[in-house]
């Protein structure tokens, strides 16, 4: 069986995606400070301990903080601070850290002087430098988010929206900022695109290439679409695949109703939004069974070159 393994950083979680962003976390950081002087919980530890979690999504709740249900409660209070952890205002056990005391006292004392080297308010100075420590491990790598995209904008004066969400955080090596840096000239040029970029470095993996080659030596089956697959769920996500594989070679040797049938039928069983990716790709927008058939994929009689376009 083979592994994701990842190949790009990431910071936060999409909880971190909301509104007054910076109110957010100060309401949350009073909100775990009260919640950890409640005398059933001060001496209760965090971590494994999926009452206290329940326990603190209810209070949240009972705060309006939280709009709507969640159907794990727990996995939504890590959710809801696992970024805060990320940025260093609370640890593991989420009690706040010094840096967290101490952006809570300027918030609740209104203490918004800019007396600091940048001159900017001061819990914005205290956000910088905990955004300049802030860093995340990739295959043992120390990477530094801030840092780097600092670097970049100072090389190309800005960063378009798909450069920074999906170009950045490919940087794991300084080989990696290198290639990147010479991506974005090449983008800006319309001689390279971002999706190129990301898929190479996907299938460049060593484990995606041990993947390959097995896939590229063996008979097809479902047990090695299970064996080669690397979703992060269970295994039976990759069952579909192999029933998509064979709807795609025989619609490319026969190119009838039936066999357009049987591939968009193969597609629907796909999970999530992966279905929706292989729609978009196998068929033409203006009619959802009208089949691209000017694919590389349609035309390919090699079944090494089918393969590797397959599974990239």
């Amino acid at each position: 069986m083979f592994s994701y393994t990842s190949y790009f950083w990431v910071l936060g979680t999409t909880s971190f995606r909301t509104k007054e962003f910076n109110i957010m976390i100060e309401l949350q950081l009073s909100y775990l400070q009260e919640f950890w002087m409640i005398k059933k919980n001060i001496n209760l530890n965090w971590q494994g301990n999926e009452n206290i979690q329940i326990k603190y999504y209810d209070y949240l709740k009972e705060k309006d903080f939280i709009k709507g249900f969640a159907p794990n409660k727990a996995k939504d209070a890590r959710e809801k601070t696992s970024g805060l952890v990320d940025i260093g205002l609370i640890n593991e056990n989420r009690r706040l850290t010094n840096v967290g005391v101490e952006l809570l006292n300027i918030v609740s004392n209104k203490n918004f002087n800019k007396n600091n080297r940048l001159n900017i308010e001061q819990d914005s100075y205290i956000y910088l430098k905990q955004l300049l420590k802030t860093s995340v491990i990739v295959n043992n790598k120390c990477i530094r988010p801030y840092v780097i995209t600092v670097y970049l904008i100072s090389i190309f004066d800005y960063l378009t929206e798909d450069e920074f969400t999906y170009l950045v955080p490919l940087i794991t090596s300084l080989d990696k900022l290198n290639e990147v840096i010479e991506i974005i000239k090449l983008e800006r040029e319309n001689k390279r695109s971002i999706n190129f970029f990301i898929t190479s470095t996907l299938i460049d993996m060593p484990n995606y290439q041990n993947a390959l080659n097995l896939f590229i030596d063996n008979e097809v089956s479902v047990e090695l679409m299970m064996k080669i697959g690397m979703n992060r769920k269970s295994k039976s996500y990759d069952m579909p695949y192999y029933n998509l594989y064979n709807a795609i070679r025989i619609l490319d040797e026969n190119r009838n109703n039936m066999s357009v049938e049987n591939l968009y039928k193969a597609v629907l069983s796909l999970n999530g939004k992966v279905a929706t990716f292989w729609k978009q790709y196998l068929f033409v927008k203006s009619n959802k069974k009208d089949v691209n058939y000017d694919l590389l994929i349609f035309n390919t009689t090699n079944t090494f070159k089918f393969k590797k376009l397959f599974l990239s």
